[in-house]
């Protein structure tokens, strides 16, 4: 992973305020849970104790409780009760647990990930919509490394073969491409076409943004189309979408919310099965043969590997990082 940077890890509007949340993300457990005045709290999924799950436990006074003897935790990860030595007991060095920096934003929990100091913006575009009128927000967990989802949301020329009995008439064609840099957004534009156009045979054009680590804006079918990824271990992705087309209201909301679940299934069905069979490590081109219509997949590995080495020699990753 990229050091020193923000990386999405759960939906704000599913984190509640009276139960802790578990999850697995950049290759650590951890549980997330609201604090009283609604703030969010991430801290590492083991209390210090006897290494029980702390998000198996729950909310009590403002604390969050290990569900295995009653040791209470406060927003900054300090021990504040050991219930076996008294209530009013003081509580012993060494039981407090380090909390993950945390930000709230656009819907979205973020973590940062690094030993630098992080920075003031999370990595968003402008041309991504928020959460409001029609648009719909959804999230999952997908068994393929998280570089290969990279790769192939950036590959429009898959459409007519993966998915010509879904996403209907897609050619295989693709016409008027460019790919290139702009500040440090790898910006995508093109047409897919058939070779024999017809009524039928639409030429669609397309445009798409992708900023590191992983943010992509998408604009095809009429559609907005963003996408945010986390890596969850070496084998699993978060992948966090939402869709905002031109229709608003009731009729908006509700196209919104059936193109966002139609996108999941035909990646779990279509995408997931290509991906997966794909033999090389992840993020490895060496033996790759590509040609032009993968340049911009090309271009944002590049910046990557550039974002990789400049942080390495700026910020080593700490060993907490690097979990």
């Amino acid at each position: 992973m990229i050091p020193n940077l923000w990386y999405p890890i759960y939906q704000s509007s599913r984190l509640k305020p009276d139960r802790p949340v578990g999850i697995k993300r950049l290759g650590a457990q951890i549980v997330l849970w609201r604090a009283r005045d609604g703030g969010v709290v991430a801290m590492p999924d083991r209390c210090p104790h006897r290494s029980a799950m702390l998000s198996r436990g729950k909310i009590h006074d403002g604390c969050l409780e290990c569900p295995y003897h009653g040791l209470l935790f406060d927003t900054g990860g300090k021990c504040v009760r050991i219930p076996a030595n008294g209530a009013r007991a003081a509580v012993l060095g060494g039981f407090d647990i380090a909390p993950e920096i945390i930000r709230e934003e656009h819907g979205l929990i973020w973590q940062w990930y690094g030993a630098g100091t992080p920075t003031s913006e999370v990595p968003w575009m402008s041309e991504m919509p928020e959460e409001q009128g029609a648009v719909q927000s959804y999230s999952y967990e997908a068994d393929v490394p998280y570089l290969r989802v990279v790769e192939n949301l950036l590959d429009f020329h898959h459409f007519y073969f993966v998915h010509r009995r879904t996403l209907f008439g897609s050619g295989p064609r693709v016409e008027n491409y460019d790919a290139h840099i702009e500040n440090d957004t790898v910006v995508m534009t093109g047409e897919l076409a058939h070779e024999r156009p017809g009524w039928l045979r639409p030429k669609i054009p397309f445009r798409a943004l992708c900023k590191l680590p992983a943010a992509t804006h998408i604009e095809i079918f009429d559609t907005s189309v963003n996408y945010l990824l986390t890596p969850v271990d070496d084998d699993r992705t978060w992948i966090w979408g939402r869709y905002g087309g031109k229709s608003a209201g009731y009729l908006g909301r509700m196209m919104n919310w059936f193109a966002a679940r139609y996108d999941r299934a035909v990646f779990q069905f279509q995408d997931r099965a290509v991906l997966r069979s794909q033999v090389d490590i992840p993020g490895d081109f060496s033996r790759f043969r590509l040609y032009e219509a993968d340049r911009a997949i090309a271009l944002f590995f590049g910046m990557r590997k550039r974002a990789l080495l400049e942080a390495s020699n700026a910020h080593p990753v700490s060993a907490a990082a690097g979990r």
